[in-house]
């Protein structure tokens, strides 16, 4: 379900970058306000791509979240506890400051204890996949009201080209980089059940 999940999310992210390479649509009128907004972290208002790209961010949190504590579990249930106790692998998303760290962390120990003799080469797997799911949440909009006649307005949101296909690119390269440790981390733990 996580790698389902993390697929729809890098495919949000396809659809952002698409539709923001499109730029805004035309409107006649004159323009009455203009507004641009930045902000870092989830975004629930703004274009639909943003909108998309959100909505999958949502399902791709939580698949990635029970999936990471399922795994996390796998430890306590061998009597092989981890470091970072099983409340951080939810609260360290939501705590604000905090969740710029813990969750990589734990994500972290939970794939370097699933198969040690191996995953101290790629522990930089984590932290690139980390860094990129931190770009995909810098947000920018630029906002036009038109007047189109008789009292009436047309707004238009879009996030410029140039930093959609970054952040675009990024939630891509999180994506693909979260399946990849969800696929070795269930796969190394499969096999150290099976031993």
């Amino acid at each position: 379900m996580a790698v389902a999940a993390l697929a729809v999310a890098g495919l949000a992210h396809v659809f952002f970058i698409v539709r923001n390479l499109q730029g805004p649509g035309d409107v006649a009128g004159d323009v009455v306000a203009q507004r641009a907004k930045f902000s870092f972290g989830w975004s629930v208002e703004g274009e639909l791509g943003l909108q998309v790209v959100t909505a999958g961010r949502v399902l791709a949190l939580i698949a990635f979240v029970v999936w990471l504590y399922l795994a996390h579990d796998n430890f306590r249930r061998r009597n092989n506890p981890l470091e970072w106790r099983k409340i951080w692998v939810i609260l360290g998303w939501f705590i604000p400051v905090a969740n710029l760290f813990i969750p990589s962390q734990v994500v972290k120990e939970v794939y370097t204890r699933s198969f040690p003799e191996k995953a101290w080469s790629s522990v930089q797997l984590v932290s690139l996949w980390w860094v990129a799911l931190l770009v995909t949440f810098v947000s920018y909009t630029e906002t036009t009201e038109y007047a189109t006649g008789a009292g009436a307005t047309e707004t238009t949101v879009y996030t410029p080209a140039f930093l959609a296909v970054v952040t675009g690119v990024a939630g891509i390269v999180a994506a693909v980089l979260g399946i990849i440790i969800v696929r070795r981390v269930s796969a190394w733990q499969d096999g150290q059940a099976d031993a």
